[in-house]
């Protein structure tokens, strides 16, 4: 079961994902500031993970990053 920090957590990634899949990689390291280092005693792999996401290019086919940057499934923003 997910308690509600994790929920949180996982909104918290989920918008710093799309800021940087949306190219806006300043808003996102504030937001990572702000809202996802506070979780770095319970995800730091995650956040560690996503601090990796600034560093590729958003046509990257690097893996995991690709999937990250992709719009997901169903999406109103798929061309």
């Amino acid at each position: 079961k997910i308690g509600q920090n994790d929920l949180e957590f996982e909104l918290r990634l989920q918008q710093y994902i799309e800021m940087i899949r949306t190219g806006k990689q300043f808003e996102a390291m504030l937001h990572a500031k702000r809202f996802l280092v506070p979780y770095h005693d319970t995800h730091n792999e995650a956040i560690l993970h996503a601090a990796g996401l600034l560093a590729q290019s958003p046509n990257t086919t690097v893996e995991p990053y690709k999937v990250r940057k992709q719009p997901p499934k169903g999406s109103l923003n798929q061309n």
